[in-house]
């Protein structure tokens, strides 16, 4: 078969730091006046800020940061996470109790609008939601670097982090409950989270086509439902945005469906070709011809999206790619039975087939706010160790 044409996954957005920036000496002030200087926090204070700010830098939309990495996440985001959680645990982190810390975000689907909050449950949250999207960014990457090697390691990767993805955000419907109403935004609800979740599972879905190509060459009708299936999950992706208006109505969110349309004629392509490709292995001629005009069919329907809601240069690329290889191997089956065979092409197939079920499956997040303490090291397991929590 011919090579797998370049696929380009849509990047969730991140939520982006927000103009005001949260200064942790705050934090230190209000423990000095509330509990005495017995209890010195500063260096920790800096390293939340530190840390802050490297988040900050790294969750950008532009692409203009590094790469982010797994190592990001366990040493960044999980480490301020710990700590915000632990400092909960110990200072009332919310309604102005310590004056002039604030959380500042832009919301991940229009950026235009800016959340500030004195509650940290809000900074909370905003973590673990760029948690997912960095996960779902690493696996985006590793179908860029080596989704088309021929080697389906890159693609397995890929897949086990669109899953983690998935569980982060299975895992942030449970922690948006905490948030007062006047922080939930477009980006910061029950149905957003489900929305991400789905997004990830679909792009892991993606990347079982990919590695099934690879590895389970001559299935054509395994491989084939697995891209019926596919269509089938960015279909029902694109619907679920749309039922979201908050994010339906943003530019990212039209992106969003117009990538997932494009993807559900894609993949109606790529099953069609492969059935046509068999057919035309077997001297099928008719069939061949057939099911190759039905996927150029399907390819012209995603170049109108593609060029229209989607917008994305790289994605309409690898429409043209995929046009590329069906034209190719249509030619070759229009004169071999022009010279040969002579039939006609077949202009009515069964429906394609679909595998019926989602193969993303969302990889469970253990909490990121329990912590077991080594009782004999108290300061090491918790900086906030001793500090009474007088608001509890």
């Amino acid at each position: 078969m011919a090579a797998l044409p370049p696929d380009v996954l849509f990047p969730l957005p991140y939520r982006t730091g927000g103009a005001k920036k949260t200064e942790f000496p705050h934090l230190t002030k209000y423990v000095t006046t509330t509990h005495g200087k017995k209890h010195n926090i500063a260096g920790t204070a800096e390293k939340m800020g530190d840390l802050r700010k490297h988040i900050v830098n790294t969750c950008v939309n532009n692409g203009s940061s590094p790469a982010p990495n797994e190592a990001f996440v366990d040493g960044t985001l999980k480490q301020y996470i710990k700590l915000i959680a632990m400092a909960q645990g110990h200072m009332p982190i919310h309604s102005g109790n310590i004056p002039k810390l604030v959380f500042a975000w832009k919301t991940a689907w229009d950026e235009n609008v800016e959340v500030k909050s004195d509650n940290a449950n809000l900074e909370m949250i905003s973590l673990v939601y760029n948690m997912g999207a960095t996960y779902a960014h690493i696996g985006r990457n590793e179908i860029i670097t080596n989704g088309n090697s021929g080697n389906s390691e890159g693609v397995k990767n890929a897949f086990k982090y669109f899953q983690l993805a998935a569980g982060v955000y299975e895992y942030g419907i449970t922690l948006v409950q905490r948030l007062p109403q006047e922080d939930i935004t477009s980006d910061l609800s029950a149905d957003a989270m489900q929305l991400c979740q789905k997004v990830c599972l679909t792009q892991a879905h993606h990347c079982s086509y990919l590695k099934a190509v690879v590895d389970m060459k001559g299935k054509t009708s395994i491989i084939s439902k697995i891209a019926v299936e596919a269509a089938n999950q960015y279909a029902q992706t694109a619907e679920a945005v749309r039922a979201l208006s908050s994010v339906a109505k943003t530019t990212t969110g039209t992106k969003l469906i117009g990538s997932c349309e494009t993807y559900v004629h894609f993949f109606t392509a790529r099953a069609h070709f492969l059935h046509g490709n068999d057919k035309l292995s077997t001297e099928d001629i008719g069939d061949a011809m057939g099911r190759f005009n039905f996927a150029l069919e399907a390819i012209s329907s995603a170049e109108r999206v593609a060029t229209g809601s989607s917008g994305d240069k790289n994605l309409i690329n690898a429409v043209g790619h995929l046009r590329y290889h069906v034209s190719d191997l249509h030619g070759k089956a229009v004169h071999e039975n022009e010279t040969v065979h002579f039939e006609r092409a077949t202009k009515e197939f069964p429906p394609l087939d679909a595998l019926g079920k989602c193969m993303g499956k969302a990889t469970p997040c253990p909490s990121l706010t329990t912590f077991k303490a080594d009782p004999s090291q108290p300061q090491e397991a918790d900086p906030f160790h001793g500090i009474v929590p007088s608001h509890v």
